[in-house]
């Protein structure tokens, strides 16, 4: 079972992310938060029982979410976080996955994108619990959103042919 919290400052939209998440068996939220001070002081005192992954907005009182991932990270925590905001502008996008957000949902969105980041968050999870090698197609698979098959091999040299 993989433990969530919520951390969104609009109880409508933490309402459908719970209900979203709590969709999915594997899932389970332990608790919501409407700021982003409210959620690290929570998980200061969690560190017996790690928090998997965060539902995350940008914008809040007090503290930007990139904020909030910086504040995670110099604690020494590194949970998975799935965005769930209305920012899209590229500066932040871009901020945010350098970050290590692992996926980024801008609102509005529908039911079945919110699954799909849960669904590749399990399927991520599941690839590397183990401790042996992944093939290419693998990797691929673990780094693509569409959860579409790896690309054809490219044949042998193909990287230093002339570009037309």
């Amino acid at each position: 079972m993989y433990s969530v919290i919520i951390v969104e400052d609009d109880p409508m939209v933490a309402a459908i992310n719970r209900q979203y998440v709590e969709m999915e068996p594997a899932f389970s939220v332990k608790k919501e938060f409407r700021t982003a001070k409210e959620a690290l002081a929570w998980l200061e005192l969690r560190e017996r029982e790690p928090v998997d992954l965060i539902i995350l907005d940008y914008y809040m009182p007090l503290m930007t979410g990139k904020e909030f991932i910086d504040r995670l990270h110099s604690m020494g925590l590194a949970p998975a976080v799935i965005m769930v905001t209305a920012a899209s502008d590229v500066a932040i996008v871009r901020e945010l996955l350098s970050r290590g957000v692992f996926d980024y949902l801008v609102k509005p969105f529908e039911c079945a994108r919110f699954r799909q980041a849960l669904a590749r968050f399990a399927a991520t999870r599941t690839y590397l619990k183990g401790d042996s090698r992944l093939e290419q197609s693998e990797i691929d698979r673990l780094l693509s959103h569409s959860g579409a098959e790896a690309p054809a091999r490219l044949e042998k040299g193909w990287g230093r042919r002339p570009l037309p």
